[in-house]
């Protein structure tokens, strides 16, 4: 005969994620470990991954937005629980600017649904580069764009840092760009004539592509 203390969770990590599903818990507690380990995700019994005695990892089964608790099951035992908060599905529909430097630096307002006000909320551009997010409403967060390779890249965006939404907008980088010649490169101030700008990077889409003679920009 043995004596098995019960198991015990004290924190889980991430404490929200989508109503998809598919989020990836950390439990943590004691006496986590056993022949068999489940976790209780709301009415969901799902296998776990025992990492330690004190660390088991679970994926959450989608769920209709709301609270569940989360627990763990180790040989029919069953663990003190902890909160889970389930949240409605990150949508971004679009960026503005769509495009910037490859050097990074621009301020980029992203256009969604489901943002939450949180230390962990982020944008994603491409499949690496995450730069932190300021939530300003639930359908529009704003972000620095980091360095990037040039190209075409989607933007995503996360409250919890781990999940991500998967409709991201198009954000285009550009690569540097110089002047070299203006030509003229003086005018009579009563005439406006048609000026050719030499140059590297100039190239963007229609209507994103402007210059500025002093205090006046002309597209």
């Amino acid at each position: 005969f043995g004596y098995f203390a019960g198991p015990l969770v004290t924190e889980i990590s991430p404490a929200f994620g989508p109503s998809v599903g598919g989020t990836s818990l950390r439990v943590v507690g004691s006496d986590l470990s056993g022949t068999s380990v489940l976790c209780t995700i709301g009415n969901t019994t799902t296998p776990a991954a025992v990492v330690s005695s004190s660390l088991v990892r679970c994926v959450t089964p989608a769920h209709q937005p709301g609270p569940v608790s989360v627990g763990i099951e180790r040989d029919g035992a069953a663990a003190t629980t902890q909160m889970f908060m389930y949240q409605e599905v990150v949508t971004v529909t679009a960026v503005r600017p769509s495009m910037g430097p490859e050097r990074g630096g621009t301020d980029v307002d992203v256009i969604g649904t489901g943002f939450k006000n949180t230390p962990m909320l982020a944008c994603r551009f491409g499949a690496k580069d995450v730069a932190p997010a300021v939530w300003l409403t639930p359908s529009l967060a704003k972000c620095i764009a980091p360095p990037l390779p040039v190209g075409n890249l989607t933007v995503e965006v996360s409250n919890n840092g781990l999940d991500w939404s998967m409709s991201g907008a198009l954000y285009r980088t550009r690569s540097e760009f110089s002047l070299h010649s203006i030509v003229p490169n003086a005018t009579h101030s009563r005439t406006t004539p048609l000026v050719t700008v030499r140059g590297a990077g100039l190239t963007g889409p229609t209507g994103q592509l402007t210059l500025m003679f002093n205090a006046s920009v002309v597209n």
